[in-house]
Protein backbone atom coordinates (compact mmCIF):
# COMPACT_ATOMS: atom_id res chain seq x y z
CA UNK A 1 0.00 0.00 0.00
CA UNK A 2 1.07 3.23 -1.11
CA UNK A 3 2.18 5.66 1.45
CA UNK A 4 3.11 2.69 4.49
CA UNK A 5 4.60 3.66 7.68
CA UNK A 6 6.97 1.10 9.15
CA UNK A 7 4.75 -0.58 10.91
CA UNK A 8 1.11 -1.27 10.41
CA UNK A 9 -0.99 -2.45 13.39
CA UNK A 10 -3.78 -4.94 13.23
CA UNK A 11 -6.71 -4.77 15.77
CA UNK A 12 -7.10 -7.86 17.26
CA UNK A 13 -7.62 -8.40 21.16
CA UNK A 14 -3.47 -7.45 21.51
CA UNK A 15 -1.55 -5.17 19.55
CA UNK A 16 0.26 -6.89 16.61
CA UNK A 17 3.24 -5.20 14.91
CA UNK A 18 4.27 -5.85 11.21
CA UNK A 19 7.28 -4.84 9.82
CA UNK A 20 7.35 -2.97 6.78
CA UNK A 21 10.85 -1.93 5.68
CA UNK A 22 14.22 0.03 6.30
CA UNK A 23 13.13 2.60 4.29
CA UNK A 24 10.76 4.21 6.95
CA UNK A 25 13.44 4.48 9.77
CA UNK A 26 15.43 6.07 7.22
CA UNK A 27 12.42 8.54 6.90
CA UNK A 28 12.05 8.85 10.68
CA UNK A 29 16.00 9.88 11.26
CA UNK A 30 15.44 12.28 8.04
CA UNK A 31 12.63 13.76 9.84
CA UNK A 32 13.45 13.79 12.79
CA UNK A 33 16.67 16.15 11.94
CA UNK A 34 14.62 18.30 9.85
CA UNK A 35 12.70 19.07 13.08
CA UNK A 36 15.05 19.72 15.25
CA UNK A 37 16.90 22.10 12.83
CA UNK A 38 15.82 26.03 14.14
CA UNK A 39 17.75 27.27 11.81
CA UNK A 40 15.06 25.74 8.48
CA UNK A 41 11.84 25.87 8.12
CA UNK A 42 10.50 22.18 8.08
CA UNK A 43 7.88 21.80 5.90
CA UNK A 44 6.73 19.16 3.83
CA UNK A 45 8.22 19.84 1.00
CA UNK A 46 12.10 19.77 3.18
CA UNK A 47 10.85 16.44 4.57
CA UNK A 48 10.23 15.17 1.18
CA UNK A 49 13.92 16.03 -0.43
CA UNK A 50 15.69 15.23 2.41
CA UNK A 51 13.70 11.46 2.93
CA UNK A 52 14.28 11.32 -0.81
CA UNK A 53 17.93 12.37 -0.68
CA UNK A 54 18.52 9.80 2.17
CA UNK A 55 16.61 7.06 0.24
CA UNK A 56 18.56 7.52 -2.65
CA UNK A 57 22.08 7.34 -1.29
CA UNK A 58 21.37 4.47 1.64
CA UNK A 59 18.72 2.28 -0.53
CA UNK A 60 19.14 3.28 -4.53
CA UNK A 61 15.91 4.41 -4.68
CA UNK A 62 15.70 7.55 -6.99
CA UNK A 63 11.89 8.55 -6.11
CA UNK A 64 10.28 11.69 -4.84
CA UNK A 65 9.33 10.44 -1.32
CA UNK A 66 5.16 11.36 -1.68
CA UNK A 67 3.62 14.02 0.99
CA UNK A 68 1.37 11.43 1.94
CA UNK A 69 4.04 8.65 3.08
CA UNK A 70 6.03 11.74 4.97
CA UNK A 71 2.32 13.19 6.62
CA UNK A 72 2.01 9.06 7.69
CA UNK A 73 5.41 9.35 9.51
CA UNK A 74 4.37 12.33 11.09
CA UNK A 75 1.57 10.56 12.55
CA UNK A 76 3.18 7.38 13.35
CA UNK A 77 6.09 9.72 15.13
CA UNK A 78 3.01 11.34 16.96
CA UNK A 79 1.77 8.28 18.32
CA UNK A 80 2.35 5.40 20.58
CA UNK A 81 2.79 3.09 18.04
CA UNK A 82 7.03 3.26 17.97
CA UNK A 83 7.02 4.62 21.74
CA UNK A 84 8.20 7.81 19.83
CA UNK A 85 5.00 10.07 21.29
CA UNK A 86 6.89 13.42 19.45
CA UNK A 87 5.60 16.35 20.07
CA UNK A 88 5.24 17.21 16.53
CA UNK A 89 3.38 20.68 16.63
CA UNK A 90 3.01 22.59 13.17
CA UNK A 91 3.39 27.30 13.29
CA UNK A 92 3.62 29.77 10.82
CA UNK A 93 4.05 27.32 7.72
CA UNK A 94 6.05 24.48 9.17
CA UNK A 95 6.91 21.70 11.78
CA UNK A 96 8.82 21.53 14.72
CA UNK A 97 9.30 20.02 17.89
CA UNK A 98 7.39 21.79 20.92
CA UNK A 99 9.95 20.67 23.25
CA UNK A 100 13.71 21.89 21.79
CA UNK A 101 15.47 18.92 23.46
CA UNK A 102 13.34 16.31 21.90
CA UNK A 103 14.46 13.81 19.24
CA UNK A 104 13.62 9.97 18.64
CA UNK A 105 17.04 8.58 19.37
CA UNK A 106 16.42 9.59 23.12
CA UNK A 107 13.27 7.20 23.26
CA UNK A 108 14.10 3.32 25.24
CA UNK A 109 12.00 0.65 23.61
CA UNK A 110 10.14 -0.42 26.49
CA UNK A 111 7.76 -3.05 24.22
CA UNK A 112 9.81 -6.73 24.13
CA UNK A 113 7.33 -7.37 21.25
CA UNK A 114 8.55 -4.50 19.36
CA UNK A 115 12.14 -5.15 20.14
CA UNK A 116 11.44 -8.33 18.38
CA UNK A 117 9.72 -7.06 15.19
CA UNK A 118 12.49 -4.49 15.04
CA UNK A 119 14.81 -7.50 15.23
CA UNK A 120 13.32 -9.89 12.47
CA UNK A 121 13.17 -6.59 10.02
CA UNK A 122 16.80 -6.32 10.48
CA UNK A 123 17.36 -9.78 9.96
CA UNK A 124 15.64 -9.24 6.55
CA UNK A 125 17.00 -6.11 5.33
CA UNK A 126 20.57 -7.24 6.59
CA UNK A 127 22.18 -7.31 3.35
CA UNK A 128 21.10 -3.91 2.08
CA UNK A 129 22.69 -2.19 5.17
CA UNK A 130 25.41 -0.46 5.45
CA UNK A 131 26.28 0.33 8.19
CA UNK A 132 28.74 -1.76 10.14
CA UNK A 133 27.62 -1.89 13.60
CA UNK A 134 24.16 -4.24 12.14
CA UNK A 135 25.93 -7.47 13.57
CA UNK A 136 26.79 -6.25 17.35
CA UNK A 137 23.48 -4.48 17.25
CA UNK A 138 21.71 -7.78 16.20
CA UNK A 139 23.55 -9.26 19.13
CA UNK A 140 22.24 -7.26 21.78
CA UNK A 141 18.45 -7.68 20.87
CA UNK A 142 18.87 -11.47 20.28
CA UNK A 143 20.40 -11.48 24.03
CA UNK A 144 17.45 -9.39 25.20
CA UNK A 145 14.55 -11.34 23.52
CA UNK A 146 15.85 -15.21 23.09
CA UNK A 147 16.07 -14.48 19.80
CA UNK A 148 17.79 -16.42 17.10
CA UNK A 149 19.93 -15.12 14.58
CA UNK A 150 20.28 -17.29 11.45
CA UNK A 151 23.96 -18.32 10.86
CA UNK A 152 25.58 -17.33 7.65
CA UNK A 153 26.63 -19.35 4.95
CA UNK A 154 30.22 -20.40 5.28
CA UNK A 155 32.09 -19.43 2.17
CA UNK A 156 33.64 -22.46 -0.16
CA UNK A 157 37.20 -22.46 -0.03
CA UNK A 158 38.71 -24.05 -2.82
CA UNK A 159 42.10 -25.28 -3.17
CA UNK A 160 44.93 -23.60 -5.11
CA UNK A 161 45.05 -25.43 -8.70
CA UNK A 162 48.51 -25.95 -9.60
CA UNK A 163 50.22 -25.19 -13.15
CA UNK A 164 50.42 -27.75 -15.00
CA UNK A 165 53.78 -28.89 -16.36
CA UNK A 166 54.52 -28.98 -19.90
CA UNK A 167 53.56 -32.47 -21.08
CA UNK A 168 51.82 -33.48 -18.10
CA UNK A 169 48.61 -34.42 -19.61
CA UNK A 170 50.19 -35.80 -22.51
CA UNK A 171 51.99 -38.38 -20.41
CA UNK A 172 48.91 -39.53 -18.56
CA UNK A 173 46.79 -39.91 -21.92
CA UNK A 174 49.46 -42.07 -23.18
CA UNK A 175 49.94 -44.15 -19.85
CA UNK A 176 45.58 -44.35 -20.44
CA UNK A 177 45.46 -45.98 -24.04
CA UNK A 178 48.14 -48.34 -22.60
CA UNK A 179 45.21 -50.04 -20.70
CA UNK A 180 42.86 -52.36 -22.07
CA UNK A 181 39.43 -52.21 -20.06
CA UNK A 182 36.49 -54.65 -21.00
CA UNK A 183 33.13 -55.00 -20.24
CA UNK A 184 33.75 -57.45 -17.84
CA UNK A 185 36.43 -55.45 -16.28
CA UNK A 186 35.88 -51.86 -16.07
CA UNK A 187 38.24 -50.75 -13.73
CA UNK A 188 42.45 -52.48 -14.03
CA UNK A 189 43.01 -54.02 -10.75
CA UNK A 190 45.70 -51.73 -9.71
CA UNK A 191 42.96 -49.31 -8.82
CA UNK A 192 41.39 -51.28 -6.91
CA UNK A 193 44.38 -52.32 -4.91
CA UNK A 194 45.51 -48.40 -4.83
CA UNK A 195 41.41 -47.59 -3.62
CA UNK A 196 42.23 -50.56 -0.74
CA UNK A 197 45.45 -48.88 0.04
CA UNK A 198 44.15 -45.93 0.62
CA UNK A 199 41.42 -46.80 2.67
CA UNK A 200 43.61 -48.82 5.02
CA UNK A 201 46.10 -45.52 5.35
CA UNK A 202 42.82 -43.47 5.96
CA UNK A 203 42.30 -45.92 9.08
CA UNK A 204 45.53 -45.79 10.89
CA UNK A 205 45.49 -41.76 11.10
CA UNK A 206 45.23 -40.56 14.53
CA UNK A 207 41.53 -39.60 15.94
CA UNK A 208 43.43 -36.22 16.34
CA UNK A 209 43.74 -35.87 12.55
CA UNK A 210 40.29 -37.48 11.78
CA UNK A 211 38.58 -34.35 13.76
CA UNK A 212 37.77 -31.72 11.82
CA UNK A 213 36.89 -27.88 12.73
CA UNK A 214 32.90 -27.75 13.65
CA UNK A 215 30.79 -25.26 10.95
CA UNK A 216 27.69 -24.64 11.63
CA UNK A 217 25.80 -25.47 8.37
CA UNK A 218 23.09 -22.45 6.71
CA UNK A 219 19.95 -23.13 7.39
CA UNK A 220 21.11 -23.76 11.12
CA UNK A 221 20.63 -21.21 13.61
CA UNK A 222 21.82 -20.55 17.29
CA UNK A 223 20.34 -18.49 20.17
CA UNK A 224 21.48 -16.55 23.09
CA UNK A 225 20.16 -16.71 26.31
CA UNK A 226 17.75 -14.10 27.38
CA UNK A 227 18.42 -10.94 29.51
CA UNK A 228 16.09 -9.13 32.15
CA UNK A 229 13.60 -7.01 29.86
CA UNK A 230 14.36 -3.77 31.70
CA UNK A 231 17.83 -4.35 29.53
CA UNK A 232 15.90 -2.99 26.35
CA UNK A 233 17.50 -1.12 23.62
CA UNK A 234 16.94 2.78 22.85
CA UNK A 235 15.94 3.75 19.20
CA UNK A 236 19.41 5.78 19.29
CA UNK A 237 20.60 2.21 18.95
CA UNK A 238 18.67 1.36 16.30
CA UNK A 239 18.73 4.41 14.17
CA UNK A 240 22.35 4.54 14.14
CA UNK A 241 23.26 1.36 13.06
CA UNK A 242 21.35 1.57 9.63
Amino acid sequence: MPGCSLFAMEETDEKIFMPANLNALIRYKQIDQCLRNRFADCTIRRMQDACSDALAEYRGVYKLVSERTIRDDIRVMRSEMLGFNAPIVFGDGRYFYSDPDYSIFKTPITEINLLKEVFRMLIKEKKNIKGSEVDELLKKIAGITGDKIPAEKPKAILPPVEKETEGFMESRLEALSDISISENRPFPDFFKKETRKAKKEKQKEPVSKKKAKKIVPPGIFYSLPPQEPTKLLGWEDILKAI
